[in-house]
């Protein structure tokens, strides 16, 4: 294509910026790297990465095609396509299991994000296997040329092998990540709204029923118990009179409310306690009913601030993750106007150069976006 000053000069602009911005973000995990170490922060690092290599490329093509006014074919040209087509599919897959780690973390939490250093590190790679065989067969076939753009890449004559290794695996990218996304938010709409009903429900002591199962004589042994709300988790607190024990005090019935119990899996809602009186009820008469009572309330709020404490703590949790919802938004966004030139070139309609080049210019701002959503993501997790 004839060269474009504005257009080449924009692309280059954006190729410059995603560049530095990325290695910005990349100095700050090299120098944060203590408070940095988590599965979220691994999978960040990732896509980083990814966007500096790219954006670097490009812009170190983008300077040459400016200065020469066109890209030659050659060994350069093939290197320079190569790390394009690695980088920007990088990309591609980061921004994927970003959006499966969200899901995993939103729906199964404690699992992903306790990975072990190792497992983070397999995951990060695997991200790459993709780029590096579809990059190298697209090398090897001698594919890789001057194409409507300041790099080199798959030849325009091979739409073919465009759609095999780039196009159609980012096609699915980005549907697969919109549908995450959606599935995503539907489940925590439905979950929070249960949860923000169980909470409200343990503070005013509406849901906070005792149900006296067996004689209501005083003499008689009965079972008593709590629950708030529905779901997967559940707390359980009983006094065995088969096993020696009997009405505990109420200071010591509240201290194992408050003690650990296992860990929910996902967003759980649900608390139950459940306490057994016995013939030692008998021996104390002078215990009135208004001081049970008070020891049933006292357990019943240490369980319920003990449910609310844990909760507040898995939804921080999901809520970093889900400040990485800015990601693939950004990479969606950006690449809509790419994905209309591919879809011109591919129909073979017949569109002016400067147009094409245009639509594409947008991708090289990618890398900028992402580094602006890090360093947002990070100052609203310091509040």
């Amino acid at each position: 294509m004839s060269f474009d000053p504005i257009v080449a000069g924009v692309t280059l602009g954006g190729s410059l910026l995603s560049a530095v911005s990325s290695f910005c973000v990349l100095a700050c995990f090299v120098y944060f790297n203590q408070s940095q170490r988590s599965f979220r922060h691994a999978l960040v690092f990732n896509l980083t990465l990814a966007d500096f290599i790219n954006a670097t490329n490009n812009g170190i093509s983008g300077i040459i095609y400016v200065r020469d006014k066109q890209l030659s074919p050659g060994v350069a040209c093939g290197i320079n396509g190569w790390l394009g087509q690695l980088s920007v599919q990088a990309t591609d897959f980061s921004v994927l299991a970003i959006s499966i780690a969200t899901l995993l973390v939103v729906t199964q939490t404690g699992r992903v994000m306790n990975a072990s250093t190792m497992t983070k590190t397999i995951m990060c790679l695997s991200v790459w296997i993709l780029p590096i065989v579809t990059s190298t067969t697209a090398l090897g076939m001698g594919q890789m040329a001057p194409v409507s753009g300041n790099w080199c890449w798959i030849s325009r004559d091979r739409t073919d092998l465009r759609y095999a290794l780039a196009h159609g695996w980012r096609f699915a990218v980005i549907a697969v990540t919109i549908c995450t996304y959606t599935y995503i938010w539907i489940y925590i709409t439905r979950h929070f709204k249960s949860l923000g009903s169980v909470s409200t429900r343990s503070r005013s002591g509406s849901s906070a029923s005792w149900r006296c199962k067996g004689s209501s004589s005083m003499s008689s042994p009965g079972k008593r118990s709590v629950d708030f709300g529905r779901g997967q988790g559940q707390f359980r607190q009983i006094a065995d009179p088969e096993h020696g024990s009997s009405m505990a005090s109420s200071e010591e019935l509240v201290s194992r409310a408050a003690a650990p119990a296992p860990q929910y899996r996902g967003i759980t809602a649900t608390t139950t306690i459940t306490t057994t009186t016995t013939d030692r009820a008998v021996s104390h008469p002078h215990k009135s009913q208004h001081q049970r009572d008070l020891s049933s309330t006292s357990i019943t709020q240490a369980a319920s601030d003990q449910f609310r404490a844990r909760s507040q703590k898995i939804e921080r949790e999901i809520k970093k993750m889900l400040l990485l919802n800015g990601y693939p938004i950004c990479y969606v966004m950006l690449w809509i106007p790419g994905i209309t030139n591919r879809i011109i070139e591919a129909s073979g309609s017949k569109v002016d150069n400067r147009v094409i080049a245009t639509l594409q210019a947008s991708t090289q701002f990618i890398g900028f976006a992402n580094a602006v959503t890090y360093g947002l993501n990070q100052q609203w997790r310091g509040r």
